[in-house]
C-alpha cells in the first residue's frame, strides 16, 4: 500500500497503526532510506514507553545493498552506549518491514534552531554554539575509539555528520544521531562511485572514496560549528553539483570574514577543523572537543541550562503540541488495554483503539497547519492494522452474569457455614472413670495412710477434689452414684481402726484454704462413704 494512501473503516475513520510491538504516534522525519516515526511501546501493567522507529522504506527494503547498509547500522548502534548518542534497544523485521527502535528525547535538532534564529534574524551565541559542538565532539570521539568484545578497535566512522543529526534535547543535552551510513572495520563497502551522507557536510576523502577515519567527522563538525557561528551556509549551494565544486575546489572563508565578531580563538579552532588536507586538520575529535573546553572555560560561558532555555523558548509552541498528541494516543493505548480479553496482545490485531489525528512532526511541517495534520496511515503489510475486539453476544453475556451470581450465591453460603461452626462450644475432652467405687476405696486408703498436715497455701487439691474436678470435665450427663445405706439409729460400735471419710472439704482441724471454695455445682459433687 502506498505511504499516500489511508486504510478506511466502515464508519469513514481509519485504523491505528503498529509495528511489532511499538504504535506509531507521529512522523517525525524522513530521510534518504527510511522514515521516522515516534511511538509507544506498550508494556505489561499499562507502562508504556515512548521510542523512535526507525523503518525502511519498502524500496530499499526489497533491495539486498539496503538491507545490509540498514543491518550494519543496526549492529554498529547496537554497540554505542554514550551520554552524546542516541541510544538504540532493538533492531527487528516483520512481514517484510525492516525497522530499529531507538531512544526518544524531547527536543530539537540543531538544525530546526538554527532555521528558527534565522527566520528571527538572530545568531546563536557563540558559547552555545561551541558547547553544542564540543559535546557532539564527545560522543563522535566515543564511536571512533569504541572496540569489539575482544578488544580490537572497530574503527567506527559517523559520516554524516550534520545539524539534522545533532539532536538538542529541551534539558540543553546534545545527542548524535543516526548511524545509519556508520563505516567500521569489517562492514560491507560503499560500491564503487557512490558515495554517501550529505555534499555539504561532507569531508573531501568521501567524495573521492578513500579511505576515511575519525578525522572526516572533525571537517564535518568545523562545517557545521561554523554555520552556527554564522547563520549561513559555507558549502551549500543551489544545485547539488555546485555544492560538490564548492567542497572540493572553492577557498574556504573563515567565520570572522563572514561575521567579524566572532572570537578570534574560536575562529582559529573552526579554521582548523576545516583545512581539505586531513594532516593539518585536528588529529582526532578529542582534541578539537578539548580545544574548545579550554576555550569555554575561559569565557565562563555555555552552560547546559543556557541551551536549555533557548531550545524551550524558541519551540514553547511545538513542544506543548507535542505533549498534548502524546497524551491523547496514550490515553487511546490505556483504553485500548482495559477492553481487552484477558491473555490477548494489545499492540498487535486484537485491540480497535480509537482513530486520533496525529501531527507530522517531520522538519518543514509547520504545527497546527492543515497541511501538517494527517491521519495514521497502513504503510505497508508490516503495518499492522488493529483490529476490532467482537462484542459479545446477548446469550454469552447472560450466561456470565448468572455465573457471577451462581458464584456469589456459593460464597455466601460458605461464609455462613464457616461462622456457625467458630460460634459453637469447643467439645470437652471426655474423661471415663471405669469403676467408680474402686477409685473411691484407692482414695480413701491413701487418705488412711497420709498423715494429716496442714495443707500449704499454693498445694494441690485433695485427691476427692481430683475426682471432682474429673467428674466436672465429663460430658454432661446422668451421674453415677454409689448406693448408698441408710444412716443407723445408733452409733455403731467402733471397728479396730479409725474410719477415713472420703470428702472434698479439709478436716475440721485444718485451717481453712487461703482462698474461699467456689460453690459446688451438681456436675462436681462429691460422694461421701463411710468405710
Amino acid at each position: 500500500m502506498m505511504e499516500s494512501e489511508i486504510q478506511k473503516e466502515p464508519g469513514g475513520g481509519e485504523r491505528s497503526v503498529t509495528l511489532g510491538k511499538y504504535r506509531v504516534i507521529a512522523k517525525l522525519g524522513t530521510g534518504g532510506m527510511a522514515d521516522v516515526f515516534l511511538a509507544a511501546q506498550q508494556g505489561a501493567m499499562n507502562v508504556n514507553r515512548l521510542v523512535v522507529v526507525k523503518r525502511l522504506r519498502d524500496e530499499q527494503a526489497a533491495d539486498a545493498a539496503s538491507r545490509e547498509m540498514f543491518l550494519d547500522e543496526a549492529r554498529l548502534a547496537a554497540r554505542l552506549n554514550h551520554a552524546n548518542v542516541i541510544q538504540t534497544f532493538e533492531a527487528g523485521t516483520e512481514a517484510g518491514s525492516w525497522f530499529l527502535a531507538m531512544e526518544y528525547v524531547e527536543g530539537q535538532p540543531l538544525s530546526r534552531v538554527l532555521a528558527k534564529l534565522r527566520q528571527q534574524g538572530r545568531r546563536m551565541d557563540p558559547r552555545l554554539a561551541a558547547r553544542v559542538c564540543a559535546d557532539a565532539l564527545s560522543g563522535l570521539h566515543y564511536a571512533h575509539e569504541l572496540t569489539d568484545f575482544d578488544g580490537t578497535r572497530l574503527g567506527i566512522v559517523h559520516r554524516d555528520v550534520s545539524p539534522q543529526n545533532i539532536m538538542l534535547t529541551y534539558a540543553g543535552v546534545t545527542k548524535i544521531v543516526d548511524f545509519g551510513i556508520a563505516k567500521a572495520a569489517g562492514t560491507s563497502q560503499t560500491a564503487h562511485g557512490v558515495f554517501k551522507g550529505k555534499v555539504a557536510y561532507m569531508a573531501p576523502e568521501q567524495v573521492t572514496s578513500e579511505s576515511v577515519d575519525g578525522r572526516a567527522d572533525v571537517f564535518a563538525a568545523g562545517i557545521v560549528l561554523w554555520e552556527a557561528l554564522t547563520g549561513a551556509h559555507l558549502m551549500a549551494a543551489e544545485t547539488p553539483a555546485k555544492t560538490l565544486y564548492n567542497l572540493m575546489h572553492q577557498p574556504i572563508a573563515r567565520a570572522s570574514s563572514v561575521q567579524p565578531d566572532v572570537p578570534p580563538a574560536l575562529d582559529d579552532i573552526v579554521a582548523r577543523a576545516l583545512y581539505r588536507d586531513v594532516d593539518l586538520r585536528w588529529p582526532s575529535a578529542k582534541a578539537m572537543r578539548d580545544a574548545l573546553e579550554v576555550w569555554l572555560a575561559a569565557e565562563r560561558g555555555g552552560a547546559a541550562e543556557d541551551l536549555a532555555a533557548l531550545v524551550t523558548t524558541l519551540f514553547e509552541d511545538r513542544r506543548r503540541t507535542v505533549q498534548e498528541q502524546v497524551k491523547a494516543q496514550l490515553a487511546a493505548l490505556s483504553l485500548g488495554r482495559s477492553i481487552a480479553r484477558p491473555g490477548e496482545d494489545v499492540s498487535r490485531t486484537h485491540v480497535r483503539l480509537p482513530a486520533t489525528t496525529i501531527l507530522d512532526l517531520s522538519e518543514g511541517a509547520t504545527p497546527g497547519s492543515q497541511a501538517a495534520m494527517y491521519r495514521i496511515v497502513t504503510m505497508s503489510s508490516g503495518m499492522v492494522p488493529a483490529s476490532p475486539v467482537p462484542a459479545p453476544s446477548r446469550t454469552r453475556r447472560v450466561a456470565t452474569v448468572v455465573w457471577i451470581s451462581v458464584t456469589a450465591l456459593a460464597l455466601l453460603v460458605n461464609a455462613a457455614a464457616l461462622l456457625r461452626t467458630q460460634r459453637a462450644p469447643e467439645a470437652a475432652p471426655a474423661v471415663a472413670v471405669a469403676d467408680v467405687p474402686a477409685a473411691r476405696a484407692s482414695i480413701a486408703l491413701a487418705n488412711a495412710s497420709a498423715p494429716a498436715r496442714a495443707p500449704e497455701p499454693n498445694a494441690s487439691p485433695p485427691a476427692a477434689s481430683v475426682v471432682t474436678l474429673v467428674q466436672a470435665a465429663t460430658p454432661a450427663r446422668a451421674p453415677v452414684r454409689a448406693q448408698v445405706a441408710p444412716a443407723p439409729t445408733h452409733a455403731p460400735a467402733p471397728e479396730p481402726r479409725a474410719a477415713t471419710t472420703v470428702s472434698a472439704a479439709p478436716a475440721a482441724t485444718t485451717p481453712p484454704p487461703p482462698n474461699p471454695k467456689p460453690a459446688e455445682t451438681p456436675a462436681g459433687r462429691t460422694f461421701r462413704r463411710t468405710l
